[in-house]
């Protein structure tokens, strides 16, 4: 996060080896694969700016929590509540 608005988003694409990090053989592929998940991500932007304008709202009570539907959220929450005790 930078400020309460903003967050600035920062990703790194590993490869195994240093022909594929390096070699100009597959220079081509790494700008494919950048320019695809680049891509990917910017589909994302506007669904999580909606999604925090609406938590911004007065009538949002926080979502509902599933333990169901969130098991891992379910016993880290756990786990912090009986650590507060």
């Amino acid at each position: 996060p930078i400020d309460h608005e903003n967050t600035l988003e920062h990703m790194e694409i590993y490869y195994v080896g240093e022909k594929a990090a390096k070699s100009a053989k597959f220079k081509n592929l790494r700008k494919q694969n950048h320019k695809l998940w680049k891509d990917i991500q910017k589909e994302d932007v506007n669904i999580i700016q909606r999604m925090q304008i609406g938590r911004n709202s007065s009538v949002y009570n926080g979502g509902n929590f599933s333990p169901d539907m969130d098991n891992p959220t379910h016993h880290f929450h756990k786990w912090v509540a009986k650590n507060l005790e």
